[in-house]
């Protein structure tokens, strides 16, 4: 997902790898699958979801907003890109797509700012929308990683994990 802005940051310590801790949390829970991830979860909603054509899924929609916005760096709302990508894409579909749940989410939220916690917003999609990719909880996922890794914590916000990742100039 945010694969590319990991892989060009030769600098990014395994604890601040959103990828790897993610991938830590699925590693330690059998029912995942070692070699399941995040980004073919959410591939599999979407394309459980006809609406959405199969070249949107999370990970392009996203780089393409970094990829687009040159002044991406440490300051940069998380948030923001992604609603700028969902505005550009008026085809995104919506019963299980993860971009279109967190938009929805913050359009009903007018207290969402660059101090909001990416998590809990996730949370809140969730709990509105009952179900991601069939039987594959995002926000458990998320929430476990956190949890497991000392280095993040519970309190810890999501939006800036991803800021450290990007390219600062």
């Amino acid at each position: 997902m945010i694969l590319m802005a990991i892989c060009e940051d030769p600098t990014v310590g395994s604890s601040y790898n959103c990828e790897k801790t993610i991938q830590k949390a699925i590693r330690e829970d059998p029912t995942f699958g070692s070699s399941y991830n995040c980004e073919k979860m959410i591939q599999k909603a979407i394309r459980e979801d006809p609406t959405v054509g199969s070249s949107y899924n999370c990970e392009k929609m996203i780089q393409k907003a970094i990829h687009e916005d040159l002044t991406v760096g440490y300051s940069y709302n998380f948030v923001r890109m992604i609603l700028r990508v969902i505005h550009e894409d008026p085809t995104v579909g919506y019963s299980y797509n993860c971009v279109r749940m967190i938009l929805r989410v913050i359009c009903g939220d007018p207290n969402v700012g660059s101090s909001y916690n990416c998590e809990n917003m996730i949370q809140k999609a969730i709990k509105e929308a009952l179900t991601v990719g069939s039987s594959y909880n995002f926000e458990m996922m998320i929430l476990r990683a956190v949890r497991e890794n000392p280095t993040i914590g519970s309190s810890y916000n999501c939006e800036k994990t991803i800021q450290v990742l990007l390219p600062r100039d």
